[in-house]
């Protein structure tokens, strides 16, 4: 998967990244980054990097955060999420109802 982290790197160089206005927790480190210069290097290296899934919901946890959407089809990271904490609230959304009813409900 080097390769393919390496072109990455490559095409991200030629993006311009500005200050993310909201943080978000970065795969590779499980903490948020929103510096410019930060934000291509740790995409190119979430392609050959271990994804910090418990770190970084964690860290939304300590932020505050208590309702998670996972969206498309499936539950998995539903599942991962009540192993990190059983706490926290995730939806499926995989539809536009699931879409609407999540957005009602939040």
């Amino acid at each position: 998967m080097q390769p393919a982290a390496d072109r990455l790197k490559d095409e991200l160089a030629s993006v311009e990244f500005g200050t993310a206005q909201v943080p978000v927790p970065a795969n590779v480190t499980g903490r948020p980054v929103r510096e410019p210069r930060e934000i291509p290097e740790l995409l190119a290296r979430q392609v050959v990097s271990p994804v910090r899934w418990a770190q970084s919901m964690h860290w939304c946890a300590e932020q505050g955060a208590a309702e998670f959407l996972e969206v498309g089809p499936g539950r998995v990271l539903q599942g991962l999420l009540r192993r990190v904490n059983d706490a926290l609230n995730c939806r499926t959304v995989a539809d536009a109802e699931q879409v609407r009813q999540a957005a009602e409900a939040l």
